[in-house]
């Protein structure tokens, strides 16, 4: 429940505290969110002068009227007790808890990937599995789009950045989920290469054919003259909006932008032009609606796509993004469009762990399979998009999820209302990913391949609904003020120390503590407000100066993450072997030919 409609019913309860009786239809689940909305409701009563009894009181009808599976009353007085230690007004303001990406309703091999290359860097799965989505809906592109109903038409589009601190593996992350798609360049580029190297044999036959013609002013045909081959594209990266309108003229199917600093593209809008003219090109694109760029110069005046797709993804530092995105480009509607995942940073350790052979295998032929797919050709021989609807099933998820999701946001305002908004297009496109890859790799358990059945449209709620609360995460850190910020920081650091740190060790982690007494004072202040205590250290064999360590409560949930890394699926047993050939389709084995790194990467391990 976001914070309008919350105040409005914390003001029912307060003005009807003894007949209050919750209606029985608002009952609204949400993904990690009841520990943190009540302490958050708590912090607001509190600051009203309730406490005790009185505070527990309030939150038990909350609880009771706003989730579908309440709290127990233990864990809802625990939450009262602990907030009314503070002085009104002076409550703590916590980030929710990060929750781990719905690995499950990824489709097979793309979880075994994913899993796999998280292990292997040592990062969370979702630094892989966002990027990866946005790199399997390019490979779709305008190929195939999913129809709601007639007038209700959605395009594989998908934009995401990967939200993280310099060193916490945003790029090597992204980097594994691109890997085949760049492949699929190079195979592209190494084609064109050879159409070109005969292309201009081609060409010099042409010109002696074609002056022996003329000379002897025969009537036959004259010879005809060969083609220049163009050379399909997948990935683009710093294009103006023009040359971007040149490039999709020729790759009907679609782009992948990827920046690894994701705010030089948003640099890129105004580098041009005065006011906002990129902005409104880049906010249709997303529609995959007709791209008109009028130009000064060149032979055609204008460039009309008549249906652009372009898939974004790249990483961005905190700070970086807050100052790219701005007033502006929330009010625009931008950071309404882009996808974003912030995962905790994790404590990095040493691991020969590689991605397994097979796994690379399967996720190639996935990738292999998608760029398989063709577009139709409509009356006038001009491409177009092929149009997949429903099954049964799927549909009656969809409506569901459609209707839950209009009750929850009806009443949403500023950029989580915008958020809120487009979440209901990125099921659909989340759904048609999710089909189109299960179409390639499991086509059997499908219920039938030209419809998107309810197993996909399943997994593509559960990801909204986790999209949806990263959100809410990252634009409360966007909003932090410098103390919020660097308290939420220091108690992140203690959560990667598991939870205990000395002033001595917090002091040399950041740059905040001139000296550890400044650290043991903040230490203090999270005693007094009773999100850890005070233990004594206990002394070695060898002696030393006796030391306190601060342990922090196990509920505090500012970032709350496991190890999803267990329960491969594919060649989880299995040992690559050095030398191991990689038996993938003629475009991966032709490659691994002509590129001697790519087959070591193969061969060695991601």
């Amino acid at each position: 429940m976001k914070n309008f409609r919350v105040k409005k019913k914390i003001r029912q309860i307060l003005s009807t505290a003894s007949t209050f009786k919750p209606p029985k239809s608002t009952h609204i689940e949400k993904v990690g969110g009841r520990n943190n909305r009540l302490a958050s409701e708590a912090g607001r009563l509190r600051a009203m002068g309730y406490d005790g009894e009185a505070l527990a009181d309030k939150l038990l009808a909350l609880n009771a009227e706003l989730s579908k599976k309440p709290l127990g009353e233990d864990e809802v007085r625990a939450i009262a007790l602990s907030i009314s230690k503070y002085p009104p007004g002076m409550a703590p303001k916590t980030a929710e808890a990060y929750v781990s990406l719905p690995l499950d309703a990824l489709p097979e091999p793309v979880r075994s990937y994913v899993v796999e290359c998280a292990r292997a860097l040592g990062c969370d799965p979702a630094m892989v599995a966002v990027p990866l989505l946005v790199a399997l809906a390019s490979a779709i592109g305008n190929t195939t789009r999913i129809r709601l109903k007639d007038t209700w038409i959605e395009p594989a589009i998908l934009w995401a950045a990967v939200v993280g601190g310099s060193g916490e593996l945003k790029s090597p992350a992204i980097e594994h989920a691109l890997k085949f798609v760049n492949l699929a360049e190079k195979c592209e580029r190494e084609a064109h290469r050879k159409a070109m190297a005969a292309y201009e044999d081609a060409k010099k036959k042409y010109d002696v054919e074609f002056d022996a013609w003329k000379k002897a002013k025969s009537r036959s045909k004259p010879p005809k003259e060969p083609r220049v081959p163009k050379q399909k594209r997948y990935t683009c990266s710093d294009v103006t909006m023009e040359a971007l309108a040149v490039l999709l003229m020729e790759q009907a199917r679609g782009l992948l932008l990827y920046r690894d600093e994701l705010a030089g593209w948003i640099d890129t809008f105004d580098r041009y032009a005065s006011g906002s003219g990129d902005v409104a090109h880049w906010l249709a694109l997303f529609g995959g609606r007709t791209l008109v760029v009028d130009r000064k110069t060149g032979e055609t005046k204008s460039i009309t796509v008549p249906t652009a797709s372009v898939c974004v993804t790249g990483g961005i530092q905190p700070e970086t993004f807050r100052r790219v995105i701005g007033k502006k480009h929330i009010e625009n509607g931008l950071l309404a469009r882009i996808l974003v995942t912030s995962p905790p940073p994790r404590r990095k350790r040493w691991t020969e762990a590689v991605v397994d052979c097979r796994t690379n295998q399967a996720m190639a032929e996935v990738f292999e399979g998608l760029y398989a797919i063709r577009m139709r050709m409509d009356k006038q021989g001009e491409p177009e998009h092929n149009i997949i609807d429903f099954t049964k099933s799927g549909k009656d998820v969809w409506v569901e999820f459609y209707n839950e999701h209009a009750d929850e946001s009806f009443l949403l305002t500023g950029d989580e209302g915008k958020a809120a908004a487009k979440l209901e297009g990125y099921v659909a496109r989340l759904a048609l990913t999710i089909h189109m890859v299960r179409r390639v790799s499991t086509p059997e358990l499908l219920e039938a391949p030209d419809a998107v059945d309810a197993k996909s449209v399943n997994a593509a709620v559960e990801f909204a609904k986790w999209f949806q609360h990263e959100a809410r995460r990252v634009y409360a850190m966007m909003k932090e003020s410098d103390d919020e910020r660097d308290t939420r920081q220091h108690i992140e650091t203690i959560q990667r120390n598991e939870g205990r740190i000395t002033a001595n060790e917090l002091c040399r982690s950041t740059r905040k503590f001139e000296e550890s007494e400044d650290a043991e004072a903040f230490l203090n202040r999270l005693e007094q407000a009773g999100l850890g205590e005070w233990k004594k250290k206990k002394m070695t064999a060898k002696g030393g100066r006796p030391t306190r360590v601060f342990i922090l409560k196990e509920d505090v949930s500012v970032t709350q993450t496991h190890d999803e890394t267990d329960g491969l699926g594919y060649g989880s047993a299995h040992a690559t072997q050095p030398g191991e050939p990689l038996p993938i389709g003629d475009m991966w084995r032709s490659a691994m030919n002509y590129n001697r790194r790519w087959g070591y990467i193969h061969k060695k391990g991601a």
